[in-house]
C-alpha cells in the first residue's frame, strides 16, 4: 500500500499600500505572476533535489540552488526540498546511480542510463541534463556532432540542438546543477553535474489545490499581504525494486 500526502507550499510578498496607489501599471498583476513562478520553481527544484529523510541527502542548509533562494532560511523544516522524494534521492535510495566520470558520452547515456531502465528505457522515457552537461558534453559528442555520423538534419554542429537520444527526448533543467561533489551529492564543495534518465509513465503529479493567490490589507502596517499557495505531490506508485529513474553523476 502507498500513501500519498498533498504537501502545501506558500510564498508571501508584503506590498506597501502607497506603492500600489502610485504604480503606473498593475503592480498586483506583476507580483501574481512572480508568485506563481516562485511556486513552480520550488516544485521543480523539489522534483530533482527533494528528499524526505530526516537528514537530507544534500547539505541544503548551504545550498542556494542556482542562486534562486537567497542565503538565509535554507535547510529547515519549511525548505521546499523536504516536500517529497526527488529523482536524485530516489536513484540513490534504490541503488540506481552510475559514476560516469570516465564515460561522459551519449553512448554511455544509452548504455548505462537508458539501458539501466530496462524495458522502461523506451517507454515514455525522458533524459534530463543540466545546461552545462548539455552544451559542453552532449552537443559536442562526436556521435552527433557531424553530418557523417548523424546526417544533416540531426547534426548538432549545424542545428545547435539535440532533440533526442535513441528516440528519447532530451530536456535541459536548471535544477540539475554543476556544483555537486564527485559523489553526485551537494556537499558545499565541488563542480560536478549529472544526467537523469526517467520513466515518465512511472510518475504522476498529484494535485490537491492548484495555485491560489490571495490578498489582504494589514492596516497596522499600511500594506498588503499577497500570498500564493499550492498543495500537491510528485510521486511514483512503483515498488522500491523498480528501475523508474537512473542517475549518472560525476560529469564535467
Amino acid at each position: 500500500n502507498t500513501t500519498i500526502e498533498a504537501v502545501g507550499t506558500a510564498v508571501r510578498v508584503l506590498i506597501d499600500d502607497s506603492a500600489i496607489e502610485d504604480s503606473i501599471f498593475s503592480l498586483v498583476d506583476v507580483l501574481n505572476a512572480r508568485l506563481g513562478r516562485a511556486l513552480t520553481d520550488a516544485y521543480e527544484d523539489a522534483m530533482i533535489n527533494g528528499d524526505t529523510a530526516a537528514t537530507h541527502e544534500d547539505a541544503i542548509a548551504s545550498w542556494n540552488t542556482r542562486g534562486r533562494w537567497g542565503a538565509s532560511g535554507l535547510g529547515g523544516a519549511a525548505d521546499h526540498r523536504r516536500a517529497f522524494i526527488g529523482l536524485r534521492a530516489m536513484a540513490f535510495d534504490r541503488s540506481l546511480t552510475v559514476d560516469q566520470g570516465s564515460g561522459q558520452t551519449i553512448a554511455k547515456i544509452m548504455e548505462e542510463l537508458l539501458g539501466g531502465l530496462g524495458e522502461r528505457g523506451n517507454m515514455d522515457a525522458v533524459i534530463l541534463a543540466s545546461p552545462e552537461v548539455f552544451f559542453k558534453k552532449m552537443l559536442t559528442d562526436t556521435n552527433v556532432l557531424t553530418v557523417d555520423k548523424i546526417g544533416q538534419m540531426g547534426s548538432t554542429l549545424i542545428n545547435g540542438q539535440l532533440a533526442a537520444i535513441s528516440g528519447v527526448p532530451v530536456v535541459m533543467t536548471r535544477w540539475l546543477t554543476a556544483d555537486l561533489a564527485a559523489t553526485g551529492l551537494f556537499t558545499a564543495t565541488g563542480a560536478k553535474s549529472g544526467v537523469l534518465a526517467v520513466s515518465r509513465s512511472e510518475f504522476s503529479h498529484y494535485m490537491k489545490r492548484q495555485n491560489v493567490v490571495e490578498i489582504a490589507k494589514d492596516i497596522t502596517i499600511g500594506g498588503y499581504n499577497l500570498v500564493a499557495t499550492r498543495r500537491c505531490n510528485f510521486a511514483t506508485l512503483s515498488s522500491a525494486s523498480t528501475a523508474a529513474v537512473k542517475f549518472g553523476f560525476n560529469w564535467l
